[in-house]
């Protein structure tokens, strides 16, 4: 429908509106180009940004799940060696606990042999 009320208005124009009407066109054409061209330019430059969003974003995640482990492994680092310092009391416990029963033995001793 719209090309056949084109058709019909260009049917009565003369050939200088018409040539006058393709320079127009040609005018707008090369505009839209120019547009295009430059939108064109400006995605680039955008998709380059969000690229290296992107790629932020992945390093700082990466670096996210390193700092995670290691905290949970100096936290497993720290529970351990918790309960290392736990045994070691329990064992200086028992051990000064039986030194003082081998101190009690020697003076006992020591007493009834003079």
């Amino acid at each position: 429908m719209m090309w056949s009320l084109l058709s019909e208005r260009m049917k009565g124009m003369t050939f200088l509106q018409l040539l006058a009407w393709d320079l127009r066109a040609i005018a707008d054409l090369d505009n839209l180009r120019q547009q295009l061209t430059k939108l064109k330019q400006e995605h680039e430059v955008v998709q380059i940004e969000v690229d290296r969003f992107r790629n932020d974003i992945r390093k700082l995640k990466s670096e996210l799940q390193y700092s995670e482990k290691r905290r949970m492994h100096a936290e497993e680092q720290e529970e351990l060696s918790s309960r290392e310092r736990a045994q070691l009391r329990d064992e200086l416990t028992a051990l000064r606990t039986h030194n003082n029963d081998l101190m009690t033995v020697c003076i006992l001793f020591l007493s009834l042999s003079q």
